[in-house]
């Protein structure tokens, strides 16, 4: 062989060896190419569904701030209506204290009146009609004084009295 062939084959061998080479570089960078797209695929589902998912969590995170919301005011509802429940017992129970109050009162005057209304029928001897109007008057005047002691007996005095005579 002459020199300048085995210098072709030499080339040739070469160039074989670079084309070998960048054959092999071409497959993998063909391999690598293919999983990166398949890699880029699933990043991109990934990120469609995630943001998706933002979506709902915010729609879910505005509809329970509004149920917050609603609840924050039927709370403040309630315990309006409580208070207000609790002062119209409280006021409630101070009227209806006053009215056994005034009904003891009332029994009491009658009773005095009624006891007063014995003796004076069991003691008088029975007289004509203006007879029975003095009676009644006595009566009114004494149901009158018994309320008044009755009244005295409830509320104490805060001065006292004198017990001489003027």
């Amino acid at each position: 062989m002459s020199p300048d062939m085995e210098l072709l084959a030499k080339k040739v061998d070469k160039h074989r060896a670079k084309l070998q080479e960048h054959t092999t570089l071409l497959e993998m960078t063909e391999k690598r190419a293919a999983t990166a797209d398949q890699d880029r695929q699933g990043a991109a589902r990934e990120a469609e569904r995630l943001k998706k998912r933002a979506k709902q969590a915010k729609q879910e995170a505005r509809r329970l701030a509004r149920e917050a919301k609603r609840a924050h005011l039927r709370l403040e509802a309630g315990e309006a209506d409580h208070d207000q429940a609790e002062k119209e017992l409280r006021e409630l129970a101070k009227v209806a204290e006053k009215r056994r109050d005034k009904l003891a009162k009332a029994e009491a005057a009658h009773a005095a009146a009624q006891a007063e209304q014995r003796t004076t029928s069991t003691t008088a001897r029975p007289r004509a009609t203006s007879t029975r109007k003095t009676a009644t008057r006595r009566t009114t005047t004494v149901a009158k004084k018994t309320a008044k002691t009755a009244k005295k007996t409830t509320t104490p005095r805060t001065t006292r009295r004198s017990t001489t005579k003027k």
